[in-house]
């Protein structure tokens, strides 16, 4: 999807008064963390957890599952959620969830991805802003 179709598909949901729930995964290994570099919008080269929208009828939780597999190649199962809170500069409710690597290999998607990588909360640390 163009960087233009992007935010005009965000300012149509605010001018709306439209909501886009979404789902996060947060999956560790040992001292390190996944993340994702993102590859469109006005989050371009920024990083951030695996997750995305959720499509219509689907829940929170299966949404995470089908988010780390098509970004990141993992199957997951969900441990618990961490937290839920709205983001009103993009006009949703995000959903975050901690979980669990249970198949599949890392490779990330690369229509929306830069990178996948894990890191430690020193390097994450480190990341530019």
């Amino acid at each position: 999807m163009s960087f233009f179709k992007h935010e005009l598909k965000v300012l149509l949901r605010k001018i709306l008064g439209r909501v886009r729930p979404s789902a996060y995964i947060l999956l560790k290994d040992g001292d390190k963390f996944l993340l994702v570099q993102e590859m469109i919008g006005l989050i371009v080269g920024l990083w951030g957890l695996p997750g995305g929208g959720m499509k219509k009828g689907e829940s929170p939780e299966d949404a995470a599952k089908r988010e780390a597999r098509e970004e990141v190649g993992y199957e997951i199962e969900i441990e618990r959620e961490i937290e839920s809170y709205e983001d009103k500069k993009r006009s949703s409710i995000r959903h975050v969830f901690l979980g669990k690597i249970v198949g599949g290999e890392l490779k990330h998607q690369k229509l929306e991805l830069m990178d996948a990588k894990w890191l430690t909360m020193d390097e994450i640390i480190e990341l530019k802003d």
